[in-house]
């Protein structure tokens, strides 16, 4: 995770072992979640260890946008099968409200405002 306001407050999220990695098309908007050592492609396009972003945040006109590379991070299904729906699981739902708030607040062009 780099510093971001959606991630200051957090350690770890949980979620798919394959999470969708994003790339950016322009500079605007920035990693601020990567894939850790284990998170690979179910379909062969990044392999284990290439610690893709898999969360991007991005100023846009007076708002700002979040892409998550999975649904799994905030979703009620099991991932890791620890008995715990990842919605509940590690930061998740700290994650969950973070993002809401950060979204909600009044962009002035800069993601880190």
């Amino acid at each position: 995770m780099t510093n971001h306001q959606v991630t200051q407050s957090l350690n770890q999220i949980g979620g798919p072992i394959s999470p969708a990695p994003l790339t950016a098309l322009t500079s605007d908007p920035v990693a601020i979640v990567y894939g850790d050592a284990d998170a690979y492609s179910n379909g062969g396009h990044y392999s284990a260890g290439t610690c893709q972003p898999v969360v991007l945040a991005a100023a846009y006109g007076q708002g700002r946008v979040l892409a998550l590379g999975h649904e799994g991070y905030l979703s009620t299904d099991d991932y890791d099968d620890n008995g715990v729906v990842n919605l509940h699981d590690y930061g998740n739902p700290q994650f969950g409200l973070d993002v809401i708030h950060w979204l909600a607040k009044r962009s002035l062009n800069s993601p880190y405002r």
